[in-house]
């Protein structure tokens, strides 16, 4: 039972990750395109 709380706030903390890194992903290749 001590494990599924864990499980259950790891998943959207790895969906943000996830959502963090693709936004962050196009902000770096939009200023790859404006100032290269």
């Amino acid at each position: 039972m001590s494990y599924l709380p864990v499980q259950i706030y790891n998943i959207p903390i790895l969906i943000l990750f996830i959502a963090l890194i693709h936004i962050i992903g196009k902000y770096i290749k939009i200023y790859f395109i404006l100032f290269v």
